[in-house]
């Protein structure tokens, strides 16, 4: 296959301004311009160019807008070509010869660019240490501006340094296998893992000869890919035998599998979504990762007016949609997403009528809530917005997690994963009684 720099550049930029203008998923982006793609042959280094590419989009067009004077889709992926293309492609005497035609093109020639985008970016530094942030670590300033005000600045820059190296966690399915064999069936996989110290069952990967996902142990479900704050919120739930629990937003399924393989398959496991697909889909993970599903009851409803009496000695997991703000390593089409926090009302709204509606049903029963956001509006604010309508005996987490941010009443009751600190996902996990 000859490489085609402009076939590149045409690609990736089309994947660009369909999550642009659509506020996509990567995935469902690039699917989306691969279905109409004639080359049929090259989507792997599409993909990997275009996953760059979004991850960096903040910074890039930042930096296209002060080389180029424009800021077009196109612009930002030559841009990324220019800083990055030499020493991504095995093929380098095509990236320079396109880079120099470009560059002598726009009059750029004699230019250091690299020198250029580094001094461009630390220039703000004493500017506008918000933009600042927001350039150098390819993060929406909006979302900057609102962790500023909960956030040192230090550690904001130490966190968000972090969410662009994110760590791969593996979850060892202990329905199927024992930790110490999962890790020799890894190692057989050429991927070497660290066990964790504080979950012995939870695995990070150190490194792997080839992707993760395409290795036998997890294709047969041996050892899952979730991160550790996605597992810390189901130990906070602490699901025990003869246990009834409720999963009220329980699509995917992760967690839901993982409360039953804590359990050894001997819970009462009831899960809500309001999706038919996604419901279908996660019966079919669930099966395949070993879940005995005589013990799991299915509703297909909307938890925001669920009518189901929840009493005794139950507990419930309201691990709501949100944002995502917390998980944007994993897809970082989200940042994109958040540039002008246009869904974040929306989300706050569903948040809340979950929770109350779920209160509304219940009776002495314990409850965590959880959201995959770094944001205290879905967060803090929604725990301070529950103890302002209902009485609830907010409980100090189990697992280590770090303290909620403590502008708020509610700060030393609640929990965060801090990507920096616990070296995951940022979430808020919060545990109460009602």
């Amino acid at each position: 296959m000859s490489l085609s720099i402009e076939d590149i550049i045409n690609f990736v930029s089309k994947v660009l301004h369909k999550i642009l203008t659509s506020e996509i998923s990567i995935d469902k982006a690039f699917q989306c311009v691969k279905s109409s793609w004639k080359d049929r042959e090259s989507f792997k280094i599409y993909y990997d160019i275009t996953f760059q590419v979004v991850k960096n989009y903040f910074r890039l067009r930042y930096l296209s807008k002060n080389i180029f004077g424009t800021e077009t889709c196109k612009d930002i992926v030559r841009t990324w070509l220019i800083l990055h293309g030499e020493e991504y492609f095995h093929r380098r005497d095509i990236v320079k010869s396109y880079v120099r035609r470009l560059l002598r093109r726009r009059g750029l020639r004699n230019r250091d660019l690299s020198k250029l985008a580094n001094d461009l970016v630390e220039s703000l530094r004493k500017i506008d240490p918000i933009e600042y942030l927001s350039v150098k670590y390819s993060y929406p300033r909006p979302v900057i501006e609102i962790l500023l005000n909960v956030i040192q600045f230090e550690d904001l820059e130490r966190m968000l340094s972090k969410m662009n190296r994110p760590t791969m966690w593996l979850r060892v399915n202990t329905l199927k296998v024992d930790v110490d064999k999962c890790i020799k069936m890894l190692e057989k996989d050429n991927i070497l893992v660290e066990q964790d110290r504080d979950v012995p069952f939870l695995l990070k990967v150190v490194e792997a000869r080839r992707p993760v996902h395409h290795a036998d142990t997890i294709r047969k479900m041996y050892a899952i890919p979730q991160d550790k704050a996605s597992v810390l919120t189901v130990l906070e739930l602490s699901p025990e035998k003869n246990d009834i629990v409720y999963d009220v937003c329980a699509a995917p399924g992760m967690k839901s599998s993982l409360i039953m393989q804590l359990t050894e398959n001997r819970c009462k496991l009831t899960l809500v979504d309001i999706s038919r697909d996604r419901t279908a889909n996660m019966l079919r993970v669930l099966k395949r990762a070993g879940v005995d599903l005589s013990n799991v009851n299915i509703l297909i409803a909307d938890s925001r007016n669920l009518k189901i009496r929840i009493r005794g000695e139950c507990k419930v997991l309201i691990d709501a949609p949100c944002s995502s703000s917390g998980a944007a390593g994993k897809d970082p089409a989200v940042r994109i997403a958040l540039r002008e926090l246009r869904r974040l009302p929306w989300y706050v709204d569903i948040q809340k009528s979950i929770i109350m509606n779920i209160i509304e049903q219940a009776k002495e029963i314990e409850i965590v809530y959880s959201t995959c956001s770094l944001l205290p509006q879905e967060g803090e604010e929604i725990i301070e917005h529950v103890s302002g309508k209902r009485d609830i005996e907010l409980k100090r987490p189990r697992t280590r997690l770090a303290e909620g941010y403590l502008k708020y009443s509610v700060g030393k009751t609640v929990g965060r994963t801090l990507p920096h600190i616990h070296d995951c996902e940022g979430f808020f996990i919060s545990r109460f009684v009602v």
